[in-house]
């Protein structure tokens, strides 16, 4: 059989180029040789960039983050061009995820990410003349609960107390009352000798309660009643509370924000035995504030404005005696328009402060309202 010189060159061109296909991995094509086809290599996955995995927060389920897996700029998909197995992704500790490539992509990579416990939910503070008390919701999956605590809200915190994961309070009995104190519990779980933590909880102030004053009263009946007390450890300030009745609720008439100070003379008594039956209706009525409109026509007070204080009633005055000596004096103003005898002095003090600092015509107008109204109805009068 004669053969053309065509046919031999086609035969040995083929003989040529499988030659050199066949000397480097390829995928091949077949087809008309007349229209040819892209050749698609096969590609490692290890060559292709994988974003780290962020630790994840343990559910109690599988956890299967998403893996992000570019190949020279481009966006791999997953079950396109490669496969996700994941492995010991249900328990806190170390998980793992490895990326097999398939079809156009080969090879396999394994990456480990970290599964950490909760953050402490609900966390609170109950304080007692005896310690201070914390309790939060139990967090699922741990082994532990770290307890620390500061003196500040941003200075150093200290592990006070390690509990078991069947805790969901603690006891802090060497808390010092002298001081205040800032709280946080995080969980956390060991894993062959390696502890996981979770997120802090939020942060609590507390400080230990108070112990009850010891208090004694002296002059009662008279025109004024000291009350005294001891001193209490770890006590900034006190309070003091009055009342006129049996069955009336106590309300504040003193704050004292000196720790030092153990003392308070109440010196406007509610029945107070030097008023006459006639003294009480005047009173009851406010006939007896009459004559200072003479005092407004002379100048020397002021329609609306704090009430006139005694000049012993200085000290007491405290903070707000540089503010309320600027203003004039008042026939009315706001301890009048705000329950007049029922309020303490010190509440009265911050009353004509506040006017000091916030007067405007509305606020004339208002106090003016409330006193007429208080009048009427007899409101806070003696």
């Amino acid at each position: 059989m004669k053969i053309s010189k065509k046919f031999t060159s086609i035969f040995l061109a083929g003989l040529l180029s499988a030659s050199v296909a066949f000397s480097t991995p390829a995928v091949f094509a077949t087809g008309d040789p007349d229209n040819p086809v892209d050749f698609k290599w096969d590609i490692d996955i290890n060559e292709a960039s994988i974003s780290p995995i962020p630790t994840q927060i343990y559910t109690g389920s599988s956890i299967k983050p998403d893996v992000t897996i570019k190949y020279k700029g481009t966006i791999l998909k997953q079950n396109t061009d490669y496969t996700l197995t994941y492995s010991n992704n249900t328990k806190i500790g170390k998980a793992s995820v490895t990326i097999k490539g398939i079809k156009n992509y080969k090879g396999s990579k394994t990456i480990q990410f970290k599964i950490s416990p909760q953050e402490v939910k609900n966390l609170k503070a109950t304080p007692t003349t005896t310690s201070i008390n914390l309790s939060w919701s139990k967090t699922p999956g741990i082994s532990n609960y770290a307890v620390y605590r500061a003196t500040s809200q941003n200075g150093k915190y200290t592990r006070v107390k390690t509990l078991s994961s069947s805790a969901s309070s603690y006891k802090d009995t060497k808390a010092s009352k002298e001081k205040v104190y800032y709280y946080k519990v995080r969980a956390y779980k060991t894993v062959n000798k390696t502890k996981y933590y979770g997120a802090y909880s939020n942060v609590i102030c507390s400080a230990k309660t108070p112990s009850k004053p010891v208090i004694t009263v002296k002059n009662a009946g008279s025109k004024t009643v000291k009350v005294s007390w001891k001193k209490v450890s770890g006590a900034n300030g006190y309070e003091v509370y009055r009342k006129s009745g049996s069955s009336v609720k106590y309300s504040i008439v003193q704050t004292v924000t000196s720790g030092n100070t153990l003392s308070y003379t109440n010196k406007k008594l509610v029945n107070d035995p030097r008023i006459t039956p006639v003294g009480k209706f005047l009173r009851k009525t406010s006939l007896d504030e009459w004559p200072q409109f003479i005092n407004v026509l002379k100048g020397e007070m002021s329609l609306i404005g704090p009430r006139p204080y005694l000049p012993r009633e200085k000290e007491d005055m405290g903070q707000y005696y540089s503010s309320i000596i600027k203003c004039k004096p008042g026939v009315t103003g706001m301890w009048q328009a705000n329950g007049r005898s029922d309020v303490g002095f010190d509440y009265r003090c911050k009353l004509d402060d506040y006017y000091y600092h916030n007067w405007s015509v509305w606020l004339d107008f208002t106090i003016l309202y409330k006193t007429i109204k208080s009048v009427v109805y007899g409101k806070g009068s003696l």
